[in-house]
């Protein structure tokens, strides 16, 4: 299930056409930066073209001038300068800022950075005990130390002086310092959002002078990607010149030698490259072992050992990888079991997951579960990752359960804390009762954010083209996001190692546009079936081999309401004949606990109207199939429910669901409370393989329709002289096979007969022996036992159906009559 979210407002038409006019831009890109804040034509033409001169004047940061007065009098009477800074992309570019400043100025300059692991973030009384021992006489935070006013006030007592420049908010006590250089300090600096390695680039800045300092932009830039502060005004110059210098070899060898580990061309490299490339390599050193190998590889200037310190990180990347996927799988583990129709959020805990990774598996697990999720590692003493959905306020919702935590910090979509393994349980608890009763339930069910909706036919190169002048897209600034609905899927494809990915066309009116969607090849066999679908998408332009043409990235798809549910269902007709063949084995009668014989199409509309989780809808005949569509169209709720053919998603999440012939082997059911049997059961042995699955459910059933079931049993082969015919052509096949879906595809191929008859014939001749399994595969029998066709448990219920299906309609007329 999705919801299609548009996330921008609709702008004055006056402004947009104004806008598109003076810049010769087309509407819609006017209306994208309109509804991005732009606010005139000036300020857009600065936001299409980022130069330098539009960086801020460093001495508009408050204390700059005290800071550079205490920093020039450290150097001058050789005072020991310790930057102390963070572990993560941003804080040790910030500390490689600061540190290589000082050394060019002639400082005594060291640097300290705490152990994710041992320290956790900022500075402790223990650092400032480090600190001291070290000789330092002068400290200089980068990226944190706001927050430290006990700690501050320590080095303090201990001789030593502190310089605190730091992007985050600070808490009611301000630190002790010479000079706070904080973004959001009560001064005139235009940028409020700049990260902790942009106020170190603006300290250099105000140290060196614009020119010199010019060299620390690429670092600037990374961790202002790395960091997610949005990239508009100052933040969207850092990250473009950075983008600009580095395409062209100006940025330290350890930014080359990153990207060569990480096969990126130096000549393309973006702003997505250093989100997605480059600053998972730097946090790498700190997830898995410390921050020094990140510091060092950004302050090398040897191409060789650089290149030795990247295939290091690249080494530790990795390892954060398996660890990470290691935590995402148990994560996953613990889940199977779990039912997230009672749960508004997952909180997890493994005693031996890495703390400094478990924030990257957290935020997996909110994106697959579409629930806030909590990891918590270690023992006793826990320390936790938070990671929320989007239009839920982590923070506010945790701030409900402080009375928990010895600390605890963050924002709305993201936050860290530290609690007792005693008390997870009562804590998960009170997190789901505030989400329970503080958010609706639209909120956890996944979105797909768009920017503008438009028909597939305004898709141009040249319009890909425009949107790329926004770039560097990021925080603040993501790539332009458009919806198409109604478009078809064409000439499909699954590439990519174990076709992990989908390659398509999108279509519509004649128009073919190419387009891959990633990490899909397991909603293939849904693309496949899919009339019409909706499509969320950014246009790239893609260049290969020196051609350049116009590619859509897919982001998501809902399969959409079909043009003609007649047309559609009976293209699909030979699915309702092979599931009832899968189905068959179902056929027998027995007693049902609990089956009510209900108004199939009301007490569908009642439960979906009611919650969008909790109801699968099964249709047996195509006539079945039709009728349910046909329902879902004309109430408007086809998006309350997952259309699909053959099995439903097997969500945890148990949202609504309507399968199409479906194949009761291959569902889970387990999850939800109400199963409805929309159409026609071919026998009590239907129902009754549902109540064996889900014992719990409301299980309803509609009122038998023998024309339907007839005419859905009249394409079934259940004559003698059928199966006789396929197994002699069996026989004069190469007779060996893969497995029984291979033999099954040879018999098709070999008779022209459907693939669902070949697919029961090849169950049925496995039954009487005619063809055995072995390591090798399926081989066909030179000297079969001599068998019945009846003795097939397979044959013997086709040919029972029409008796099993009498036998049901007297189910439903004795329930009818008692009624």
């Amino acid at each position: 299930m999705l919801r299609l979210v548009c996330k921008a407002q609709e702008q004055p038409r006056e402004r947009v056409r104004e806008m598109a006019e003076e810049l010769c831009i087309s509407p819609r890109t006017a209306e994208l930066l309109l509804s991005r804040g732009i606010a005139d034509c000036d300020e857009a033409a600065n936001f299409l073209n980022p130069s330098e001169s539009a960086l801020e004047n460093a001495y508009l940061l408050k204390d700059m001038d005290k800071a550079v007065s205490r920093i020039r009098k450290a150097i001058d009477f050789g005072e020991k300068i310790v930057v102390f800074g963070d572990y993560d992309a941003d804080g040790v570019c910030a500390t490689a800022i600061m540190l290589s400043c000082l050394r060019r100025l002639g400082a005594n300059a060291e640097y300290m950075i705490p152990s994710r692991h041992e320290d956790g973030y900022g500075m402790t009384m223990k650092s400032a005990e480090q600190l001291f021992n070290m000789g330092a006489n002068l400290i200089i935070t980068v990226d944190n130390g706001v927050k430290s006013a006990a700690e501050t006030e320590h080095c303090y007592e201990l001789g030593m002086e502190v310089i605190v420049t730091d992007h985050h908010i600070p808490g009611d006590t301000l630190p002790k310092c010479e000079a706070l250089i904080l973004c959001n300090n009560a001064d005139e600096y235009p940028n409020r959002h700049i990260c902790g390695a942009g106020l170190a680039c603006k300290v250099a800045e105000a140290l060196l002078g614009r020119e010199a300092a010019r060299e620390y932009i690429p670092l600037a830039g990374i961790a202002t990607v790395a960091d997610i502060v949005p990239l508009t005004g100052e933040n969207r110059v850092f990250a473009a010149l950075a983008v600009k210098d580095i395409r062209r070899g100006k940025c330290p060898e350890g930014i080359k030698a990153l990207c060569s580990v990480s096969q990126t061309k130096l000549q393309d490299v973006s702003a997505g490259d250093f989100g997605f490339r480059i600053a998972p390599r730097l946090n790498a050193a700190s997830r898995i072992e410390e921050a020094d190998a990140a510091v060092s590889l950004l302050m090398e200037t040897e191409r060789e050992s650089a290149a030795k310190l990247a295939a290091k990180l690249d080494e530790l990347n990795a390892k954060r990888k398996a660890e990470e996927s290691g935590i995402f799988n148990a994560a996953c583990e613990k889940l199977a079991n779990e039912d997230l129709t009672k749960r508004r959020c997952i909180v997890l805990h493994g005693e031996d997951w890495n703390a400094g990774v478990i924030g990257i598996a957290a935020a997996r697990i909110a994106e697959r579960f579409y629930r806030p999720t909590v990891l918590l590692s270690g023992k006793d003493t826990v320390t936790g990752s938070c990671r929320s959905i989007s239009g839920v306020n982590i923070h506010d919702a945790l701030s409900s359960c402080e009375r928990f935590f010895s600390r605890f910090g963050g924002h709305a979509y993201a936050a860290g804390l530290t609690m007792q393994q005693k008390d997870i349980d009562e804590f998960r608890a009170a997190m789901d009762d505030y989400l329970w009763h503080n958010e609706p339930e639209e909120k956890f069910i996944p979105s797909a954010q768009y920017d503008f909706e438009m028909e597939l036919g305004g898709i141009t190169k040249r319009f890909a083209e425009e949107l790329g002048m926004l770039e560097p897209f990021g925080a603040g600034n993501p790539q332009p996001v458009v919806l198409s609905r109604g478009v078809r899927l064409a000439n499909m494809e699954r590439i990519g190692c174990e076709g992990k990915h989908v390659r398509c066309h999108v279509t519509r009116d004649e128009q073919y546009i190419n387009a891959v969607y990633f990490n899909s090849g397991a909603e293939f066999r849904n693309m496949l079936d899919m009339d019409r679908c909706d499509a969320v998408y950014t246009p790239n332009i893609n260049t290969f081999m020196g051609r350049s043409e116009l590619q859509l990235n897919i982001k998501n798809l809902r399969c959409a309401e079909p043009n003609d549910v007649n047309a559609w269902i009976d293209r699909q007709k030979g699915k309702f004949v092979d599931a009832i063949c899968r189905n068959v084995l179902y056929n027998n009668t027995r007693a049902v606990s609990g089956l009510a014989f209900a108004a199939a199409e009301k007490k569908l509309i009642e439960l979906v109207d009611a919650s969008a989780m909790d109801t699968i809808a099964l249709c047996f005949t195509a006539a079945g199939a039709k009728r349910l569509c046909a329902l879902l169209k004309a109430r408007g709720i086809w998006n309350r429910m997952d259309v699909s053919f053959g099995s439903n998603a097997k969500s945890i999440c148990a949202y609504n669901a309507a399968v199409l012939a479906p194949n009761i082997a291959d569902m889970d059911i387990s999850r939800y409370k109400n199963i409805i049997v929309f159409d026609t059961a071919t026998s009590s042995g239907i129902p009754g393989a549902l109540r064996q699955m889900n014992g719990d459910a409301a299980l309803y059933a509609a009122k038998p329709n023998a024309a339907e079931t007839e005419e859905l049993i009249a394409g079934i082969p259940r004559d003698r002289a059928d199966f006789i015919a396929l197994y002699k052509a069996l026989r004069c096949t190469v007779g060996k096979f893969y497995n029984i879906n291979a033999m099954a595809d040879a018999l098709c191929a070999a008779t022209n007969a459907p693939r669902c008859h070949c697919a029961l014939a090849a169950d049925v001749f496995y039954e009487l022996g005619f063809v055995t399994k072995g390591s090798g595969g399926i081989r066909v029998e030179k000297d079969p036992p001599k068998r019945s066709l009846e003795e097939s448990r397979t044959f013997f219920a086709l040919n029972s159906l029409r008796e099993m299906n009498d036998m049901y309609l007297q189910l439903y007329e004795e329930a009818n009559h008692e009624a």
